[in-house]
């Protein structure tokens, strides 16, 4: 059997959240900034990037998030 879901239907949930509580390491980001479509330098692109920021506007820690 194959089930086909479009991409676009992730959109509508708050599916960041969960990708935060689940695989987030260490403790929680206090600040989160989102960036989407990302181009990494040597990489590519990937979709989400999560990042916790600090009050000097450096970022602490990042997840890629690829759909």
């Amino acid at each position: 059997m194959l089930i086909g879901i479009c991409l676009k239907r992730f959109y509508s949930v708050n599916f960041l959240t969960d990708v935060i509580n689940h695989f987030w390491t260490g403790d929680l980001p206090e600040n989160i900034q989102i960036g989407l479509e990302v181009t990494m330098t040597g990489f590519g692109n990937v979709d989400f990037v999560i990042a916790d920021v600090t009050g000097d506007d450096e970022i602490a820690e990042f997840l890629s998030v690829e759909l």
